[in-house]
């Protein structure tokens, strides 16, 4: 099984996807945040598995709304090579806010998280080996 399958795999099971925009692009970038209702453990080793094998500016999010569901494409701009998120709600208003605040080429933060059973949200938080994953930019399709 390729990297690539393997976090397409294990990222299947997300619940969410949500966008929170920066008030400042030149302090800190925007953030794509996967959501998922099950142990973060199950999914930090996939995160892991992008971190380290791909260059922060070889990945862009494409995001496809169909039926007021999200399908989040990872996208290996050197290769082509695809990871699909499939049938993942969203916060519309959450997605407009981003749009406005972010442009399209800016490099934008990629991180997961989890609501556990006492709806504490937690967000996994990489050890000092890995950094959070980057996106070079993103784009948004509507395909309803």
């Amino acid at each position: 099984m390729t990297i690539l399958e393997q976090v397409e795999q294990n990222f299947a099971s997300a619940d969410k996807i949500d966008f929170y925009a920066t008030t400042n692009l030149e302090k800190e970038p925007s953030l794509i945040l996967l959501w998922f209702s099950d142990n973060p453990d199950n999914h930090i080793e996939s995160y892991n598995l992008l971190c380290k094998n791909y260059d922060h500016y070889q990945l862009t999010a494409v995001v496809s709304i169909a039926d007021n569901k999200i399908s989040l494409q990872i996208v290996d701009s050197d290769t082509a090579d695809v990871i699909s998120i499939n049938n993942l709600s969203f916060d519309k208003e959450h997605l407009e806010k981003f749009q406005e605040a972010t442009p399209t080429e800016w490099r934008l933060i990629f991180a997961f998280g989890f609501i556990d059973k006492t709806e504490i949200v937690k967000l996994y938080q990489p050890n000092s080996m890995t950094s959070l994953l980057s996106f070079a930019g993103y784009k948004v399709v509507s395909t309803s």
